[in-house]
């Protein structure tokens, strides 16, 4: 399992700026690609670890979609007096899911646009 990746480094405002704020951040952002073909394991918890949100992020990004998806059934007309509940019942279970996902670290299904 040879490593034929190679990568020149080249630097930018945004890169040097990471790197100045957090080393992990910078680790995270610019590296995990290298380690696909050394180690798959780490390559996957690499791009977890970078993905990571905290609960309240999660929450609030949650909450971001289910009003996005209630205001755009509004605009469309089709709003019944239960939609918001089950918008907001779609929402806790994909959070239930995605905590079980976490919980398990189980990465065999792992997607790389998919963030955790």
């Amino acid at each position: 399992m040879g490593n034929n990746y190679n990568h020149s480094l080249t630097w930018s405002t945004t890169r040097i700026t990471v790197l100045e704020y957090c080393n992990k951040k910078y680790y995270f952002n610019y590296y995990p690609h290298s380690l696909r073909d050394i180690n798959e394991e780490i390559w996957l918890t690499a791009l977890l670890l970078k993905n990571l949100k905290s609960m309240d992020m999660r929450v609030g990004e949650k909450t971001h979609h289910l009003l996005s998806d209630y205001l755009n059934a509004l605009k469309r007309g089709k709003v019944e007096a239960g939609d918001i509940q089950s918008f907001k019942d779609r929402i806790v279970e994909e959070m239930r899911n995605e905590f079980e996902i976490s919980k398990t670290r189980d990465y065999t299904s792992y997607d790389r646009d998919h963030k955790f």
